[in-house]
This record gives structure tokens, sequence and C-alpha cells, in this order.
């Protein structure tokens, strides 16, 4: 709290968070005490550079706004009585701005060192809601922190959609480098494609997700998330060799993982809450919802694939299915369901109405 208010006497500086594991409560006993330093132009650094020497008792590297990059601004690294003391700038003012963009459902991604998915710019945010504010003289940061609290909903939506489509599409294309063993391609396609999900999975629990570190495995404690989420997303990525077949059975895995929950949220809300189809047995496939029915199409032929609705919660033969095999593919409906999910994406359907 003392080095937080000495640095709001600092030229520039409107008020300081505690972020990161500490604020949440999640750290370890060697955790960082990361230290956001909100400011306005212009930052005094010379002043700044004179309190780390005196915290530490030595020289410190503080940076110019900018220094470590667009995103993540600037800042310096210190240990102060034996513990790892991180200021991380943040502009208030763009801050804000970031805030209005989100209520819009508006977003961007910039590429940043140390980020291999990006910096999502609502992180920006993120922090400020779930940050522990130490020192805030004229208010700004408070206000600002209650607003947050409240997930926007267009950003919400707008990252759902965004995951429904770009996340069948990277899959898909990523199919193209199995036949050259380019575990290289389809490993950068398989982590877009979870971190995308990811993304989704938090913003359809109103739950502001700050970095790649961890996320995957928060995503999986969220309580849409599908059943072990975080270690068949994590087993993506044990890939072995470059065969053809492997790349293809990871692909498929993928597949199977990310239409669970992604195509079934719906947030225009037009037709009530999504309606989930869970596959409990049989080959994976293809559904189609209309209005007033739901058909599975088997990728070969599988007269007793199990599918457990999620508009009554019954399966199988408990519910009303209609079944008609067809010569390459099993058809079934459900009353429940209305529009359109789809389970996997590994497999093109022919004809019959049943677009890919």
């Amino acid at each position: 709290m003392e080095i937080a208010n000495r640095l709001t006497d600092v030229s520039g500086v409107v008020g300081v968070c505690l972020g990161g594991s500490r604020a949440r409560g999640t750290h370890r006993p060697d955790s960082d005490f990361d230290l956001g330093l909100y400011y306005r132009p212009p930052l005094d650094t010379a002043t700044l550079r004179l309190l780390a020497a005196e915290l530490t008792g030595g020289s410190v590297e503080v940076t110019e706004p900018g220094g470590w990059g667009t995103w993540v601004d600037g800042g310096a690294w210190l240990t102060v009585d034996g513990h790892r003391v991180d200021w991380i700038y943040r502009d208030l003012d763009r801050v804000h701005r970031i805030w209005q963009e989100c209520q819009a459902g508006h977003y961007e991604v910039g590429t940043q060192a140390g980020h291999p998915l990006g910096v999502y710019s609502h992180a920006y945010v993120g922090e400020v809601a779930l940050a522990r504010i130490l020192a805030d003289p004229s208010g700004e940061l408070r206000g600002l922190q209650q607003e947050t609290h409240s997930y926007p909903k267009p950003l919400r939506e707008a990252l759902i959609a965004h995951a429904q489509w770009e996340v069948p599409f990277t899959l898909s294309i990523a199919r193209k480098g199995m036949a050259g063993g380019d575990a290289f391609y389809i490993a950068g396609s398989l982590f877009r494609a979870v971190g995308l999900l990811v993304q989704a999975l938090h913003a359809h629990a109103g739950c502001w997700v700050l970095n790649e570190k961890g996320a995957v495995q928060a995503a999986g404690e969220l309580p849409a998330a599908p059943l072990d989420f975080a270690a068949r997303a994590h087993g993506l990525f044990s890939v072995p060799g470059t065969a053809p077949n492997a790349l293809a059975a990871a692909l498929d895995a993928a597949d199977g993982l990310a239409p669970r929950y992604a195509d079934s949220w719906r947030p225009d809300g037009n037709q009530g809450a999504a309606v989930p189809l869970w596959l409990v047995s049989g080959t994976a496939g293809f559904v189609r919802r209309s209005s007033s029915a739901c058909q599975y199409h088997s990728k070969d032929r599988e007269p007793t694939a199990q599918l457990a609705c999620g508009g009554c919660g019954l399966s199988g033969g408990d519910h009303a299915w209609a079944v008609r095999r067809g010569a390459a593919r099993t058809w079934m409906r459900s009353p429940c369901l209305p529009n359109r999910l789809r389970i996997s994406t590994g497999w093109s359907p022919a004809a019959d109405g049943c677009g890919g």
C-alpha cells in the first residue's frame, strides 16, 4: 500500500491496482506482485526511476510508455525486500475507450511477445474488473471497476459468434496439412481453435479472461464447459509424430470437442435458451436443426447411435426419435430442438439438404 501511495504522487499516475493471481487469491508464495500503474500522459518516468532505485537499492530499468510493446505497454521489474514486484503501465484513457467498444460488441486482437494467441483488447477491461484497487485518489478507478462488473451482452455475443464460424473453419483448413505431415501448421491451428473456444466459453459465462496462462483449466471449470474440457483440450497437443493418421486423429478430437457447446450457444435469444445435443455413443456426424426437427446424419451406417436431447433430457429409445436409414447415413429427428447444431465438422455431408 505504501508503494502504491508513493506511485500516485508521481506526475501522470492516476491510480494503482494489484492484479494477477494475488488479486484473485490464487497466488503461490513465490508469485509476483503485479502493480498496474494507470496513467495519463505525460508520465514522469524520470521520477519513477528514482523511486525504483530507492525501493530496490540499485539501478532499475524503467521503460517509457510503449517500451514493452503496443499492448503490454511498459513498466519495470523490481525486487523489493526479496519479493518480485512488477510495474505495468496502463493508459487509462485507452482503457476507457476499449470499455466503450466492448459495450458496443467490438474488440481487437493485437500481436504481442509472450502472448501466442494475441492480446484481446477486452483484457484491459477485465484487469480493472478483477483488480484490487490500492490507490485511487480521484475515485476514477473505483467508478470504472463498478461499471465493468457487468459483462456486456454485445461483447458476449460477438465472441461467441466469432468462435462459431472460425473454429470449424480453422479445423477444416488444417486438414490440408495432414498428407504432408505438417504438424507445425496443424498444431498452430489446434492452438488457435482452443483459444477461440476458451474466449467464447468465458464470454458465455460472463467471465473476463486476461491471457492464455491457465485459461484452458479455468474454462473447464465454467458451468457450460463440456465434460473433461481441459483434459481433452490439453490432450490435443500430444500428437505422436507427423503421420497423417495421427494428425487426423487430433483434428477429429478437436472437432468433437468444439461443436458440442460452441454451436449450441445462441446469443440472439430469439427462441429462448440454447438447447444442446450430446453425442453419447456412435460415430460423429452432422446435425441439422429446423424449427420442428433435428436430423442426425452419421458419416457411416450407424443405426444405433445414442443421442441425448438437451430439450427434454431423454436419450435414444426414450425419446421420440424418427430414424431412417439411408444409403450412407442414419437420419434421426427430435421435436425439441430448433435451429442448427453441428456435432462434428470432420465430415462433409452430401445431398438430401445437408449443408457443410
